[in-house]
């Protein structure tokens, strides 16, 4: 398990920030709440609270609630009893894991409402039972829980559990976006610039990085965050040292900013945020889109990359979700399925006048 030590933030200012929040989170034991964008250090703050309290020499486990599909969600959280469902195999939850250590639920906001009621019962009186189970288990656990969205409108939406959010609440920590830490970016980009020449190999004294090339970076807004920033020096330096002949310097000048720039424009479209899912309002756009469209045939996969992409919604990533959409599309004579081949399904679209 990776430790945490205060030199893993980088940037005075939010170091400064974080290190405050520490003295709170580590006399306690109470819930914790993180908000954050994507790529701001979620993952890491809550390692950060997890060693730095009186837990830290027990087990600190995460589960991500986005990766799981619903129907397994709960028996990931507490565990299952043999033949809880089909193929189902006894085994241990995260909450049993984690014993006297802390579980980090990564975006909470994508728990099933179901699971938000028993979630907030273990919360409450450290209590749980095993999908499946009969009898009532108990476990001391920390939650740390995070979450990209606006978590307020998702109560007042009827998605998430108010008294949830309440108790998951008593602390409560908000990231902030990397533009609004315009003096941290020098600092971040000369960290990871360091770290991935020695990587590969390269002396910090052959290293360049002209005023200019952080100036330019400071202008770009970074809808992805430190995430993004990480990634996109890491693909630079990459092509530079490999470009690189003996004795030359790395150089980091204006020119390399501006393509650096340019990368991340060009993936601009990933960071953007996604509509929140609504399903009457997305069936009707699927319908128009497919009834007027020059498409004849259009296989599974396609016609959820044109859900996600064209209709810019990102959180069909449970299949019961988008299998929804498939069997009200059929239904309603928009689809006709006329085949399988190897995995992928197919459908004729129907044309109807709109």
């Amino acid at each position: 398990m990776c430790e945490f030590t205060l030199e893993q933030i980088i940037g005075d200012n939010i170091k400064a920030l974080i290190e405050g929040f520490l003295c709170i989170t580590s006399i306690s034991n109470d819930p914790v709440l993180i908000q954050g964008e994507r790529g701001t250090g979620k993952d890491l703050l809550a390692r950060a609270i997890h060693f730095t309290s009186k837990r830290s020499g027990k087990p600190f486990w995460v589960i991500d609630c986005t990766r799981l599909p619903e129907h397994l969600i709960e028996s990931e959280l507490f565990g299952c009893e043999e033949g809880a469902y089909t193929d189902a195999v006894k085994k241990l939850g995260r909450v049993e894991m984690a014993k006297g250590g802390t579980l980090f639920i990564d975006e909470i906001t994508s728990l099933p409402l179901t699971s938000q009621s028993k979630l907030l019962r273990f919360i409450e009186y450290g209590e749980f039972e095993h999908l499946g189970g009969k009898s009532i288990e108990k476990a001391d656990v920390r939650i740390i829980a995070s979450t990209n969205v606006k978590i307020k409108e998702k109560v007042l939406q009827g998605e998430f559990r108010y008294d949830l959010y309440d108790r998951i609440s008593v602390i409560d920590f908000i990231l902030p976006p990397l533009r609004s830490r315009g003096e941290d970016i020098f600092q971040l980009t000369d960290h990871f610039i360091k770290q991935n020449c020695k990587e590969f190999g390269v002396n910090e004294e052959m290293i360049r990085i002209d005023d200019n090339f952080i100036n330019i970076l400071r202008t770009y807004n970074w809808p992805g965050n430190v995430r993004e920033l990480k990634n996109r020096i890491r693909r630079i330096t990459l092509e530079l040292v490999s470009k690189r002949k003996d004795n030359d310097f790395v150089h980091f000048t204006e020119s390399i900013a501006q393509r650096l720039i340019q990368m991340s424009n060009n993936d601009r479209y990933f960071y953007e945020p996604r509509k929140i899912y609504d399903s009457d309002s997305l069936l009707s756009e699927i319908k128009k889109y497919l009834e007027s469209s020059s498409l004849q045939k259009i296989s599974n996969e396609d016609l959820r990359n044109i859900i996600e992409n064209k209709f810019n919604y990102s959180n069909l990533n449970r299949d019961n979700m988008y299998h929804r959409f498939i069997k009200v599309l059929v239904k309603n004579g928009i689809l006709e399925k006329v085949g399988s081949f190897g995995r992928g399904v197919y459908y004729r679209i129907k044309k109807k006048s709109i």
